[in-house]
């Protein structure tokens, strides 16, 4: 899912939660005080979206400098790791591996 729509939820649920606050009598200090919670809790939330080793950009996770996707596109691994998986423990990976060009960056492949 795009951040946007994350943000876009955040907004929406903030408005309610602080329309239920306000019709039950809450001051408005009592009301800001729960939805800076509330908001801090929903960054950390949207965050923790991406996998570790990954960072969340343009609503998309990317892997960090040095590493890609395994074959599932679950976690972020080394070039090494990512040839060894595919082609055998006697091979490695270099900084131009892609797993959608056969094995041309992984070296040791027979």
């Amino acid at each position: 899912m795009k951040r946007s729509v994350y943000i876009i939820f955040i907004y929406v649920f903030l408005f309610l939660f602080s329309f239920g606050l306000n019709i039950k009598g809450v001051t408005q200090d009592e009301i800001i005080n729960n939805l800076q919670q509330v908001t801090e809790q929903l960054k950390s939330a949207i965050e923790n979206i991406c996998p570790p080793n990954s960072y969340l950009k343009n609503g998309l996770c990317y892997c960090n400098e040095g590493l890609v996707w395994n074959e599932k596109s679950t976690e972020c691994i080394t070039y090494n790791q990512a040839c060894q998986s595919k082609y055998g423990s006697n091979t490695y990976g270099d900084k131009n591996y892609d797993k959608r060009i056969s094995n041309r960056h992984c070296k040791g492949v027979q």
